[in-house]
């Protein structure tokens, strides 16, 4: 069975409940809606506050709730409607040529320009459906993150003769070929009204910057038109001869490959010939960050991978540590959590509570809101294979130590000093946090 590719007001209805589960409320874009569903919920507020303090009988209560389900039918009607419309008015723009995404430039993150569209519910539901459309005519799907470190351990987790090649693409967001992207979607099953509105949003990203490579990064999209295009390159490695296990995560890629234990460590073949795969895609590795070692070695072999360090030392089994990189980060988010407490004062109770919410957050787990997947993260669900906790036991000595520098007082200290990042990782301790709360937190972190 084919995967329905339309904008119709069915797959925005898809989209509507997907979001709604996520926690993210498309009530905005609709007035009426927005206006029913405040009144239900204030009115339905009304009766479990009138219930619990005896105002309303048995009977009222009964009548009331009868009421709210007649209203929720309506309410779900209303939606329905409003989506009806929007699916309307989006097949009128694409059917005469004049739908925009109103494509802008917002801003630079960690050094990258980002971009966002216009928010209207048509460009909302035609980027959502067509994130939905792409990953469907994406032939090899990529590994997940998860998936990746786990085979990757599994590959090494024997004494056989191995080389272990890491690289990743140089500049892979700001460097795809629109051509020659637009030549990958002509081949894939992607419907023609969604290579319409790519290369709409391809046009619109090239006049602003006046590039004819890169994609709009911010943009709900951009990722999985990089993935259908990059994921070309997979089939050619999975099947080659040599290669034990390869594994991509976005532009991150691992090479596992049999190798005679007295063969001289040189430039594998493997990856002179991904260099020429990715050169016929005018993309290119990253020279700095590439690297081959054979794998085990005498004494202490490594490789460090999406954010893991995968070790085995001579008669011993394989552990799974945080890389340096990723403690570094966690250390510094630590940092800047206390120095933003210290920047307003002991007395400030507002910033007490944050430095409270930041330190559970670093130390524990939570789930993502207004995230793709709904995805859960922390110290544990972000790092679920770690099998050594040296790192964690680094970040808790850490903690108290940054505890003593800032001279917390006696009841903010009393709150802290119980948290920990072992704990969390092997307690899984979770926290839950608003939207609010984690755009707040994380502010300290991205400055």
């Amino acid at each position: 069975m084919s995967f329905d590719q339309s904008f119709s007001s069915r797959n925005m209805r898809r989209i509507w409940e997907l979001q709604t589960r996520k926690g993210i409320n498309l009530a905005g874009f609709f007035g009426e809606v927005k206006k029913k569903q405040y009144l239900l919920r204030e009115y339905r507020k009304q009766i479990l506050d009138g219930k619990k303090k005896g105002k309303y009988s048995s009977e009222q209560v009964k009548k009331a709730y009868k009421w709210i389900a007649e209203q929720k039918s309506d309410l779900d009607k209303e939606i329905n409607k409003a989506l009806e419309q929007t699916s309307e008015k989006l097949a009128s723009l694409l059917t005469s040529q004049t739908f925009a995404w109103g494509l802008r430039y917002e801003g630079d993150r960690e050094g990258r320009p980002l971009y966002g569209i216009e928010r209207t519910p048509e460009v909302y539901f035609a980027d959502k459906q067509l994130q939905r459309n792409v990953s469907s005519a994406t032939a090899s799907q990529q590994n997940s993150r998860s998936s990746a470190i786990s085979g990757l351990a599994q590959a090494l987790n024997n004494d056989m003769p191995k080389m272990v090649v890491r690289t990743d693409i140089r500049s892979f967001y700001e460097s795809i070929s629109h051509d020659l992207l637009f030549d990958s979607m002509s081949r894939s099953s992607l419907s023609s009204t969604s290579r319409y509105l790519v290369e709409g949003l391809i046009n619109e990203y090239a006049q602003i910057t006046g590039r004819d490579v890169g994609l709009p990064m911010g943009v709900g999209v951009s990722s999985q038109l990089s993935e259908l295009f990059i994921s070309q390159i997979d089939p050619l490695f999975k099947v080659q001869e040599n290669v034990i296990y390869y594994a991509r995560y976005v532009d991150d890629i691992v090479l596992v490959l049999g190798r005679d234990a007295n063969e001289k460590i040189v430039e594998p073949a493997e990856l002179r010939g991904m260099k020429s795969v990715l050169s016929e895609m005018n993309l290119s590795i990253s020279e700095n960050k590439t690297g081959w070692t054979s794998f085990p070695t005498a004494g202490k072999s490594t490789v460090d991978f999406l954010g893991y360090t995968i070790s085995k030392e001579e008669k011993k089994g394989l552990k799974i540590c945080l890389s340096a990189r990723r403690e570094r980060l966690i250390l510094e988010r630590l940092n800047r959590s206390f120095s933003a407490w210290e920047k307003y004062g002991p007395d400030n109770h507002g910033r007490r509570r944050l430095l409270i919410d930041r330190i559970k957050f670093l130390t524990g787990n939570t789930r993502l809101v207004n995230n793709k997947r709904n995805a859960m993260v922390g110290i544990y669900f972000s790092n679920p294979h770690l099998t050594d906790f040296e790192a964690l036991e680094r970040l808790d000595k850490h903690l108290r130590s940054c505890m003593q520098q800032y001279n917390l007082p006696p009841d903010l200290r009393k709150k802290i000093e119980h948290m920990s990042f072992e704990k969390g990782f092997k307690e899984r301790l979770f926290n839950r946090f608003s939207r609010k709360q984690l755009k707040e937190m994380k502010g300290t972190w991205n400055a």
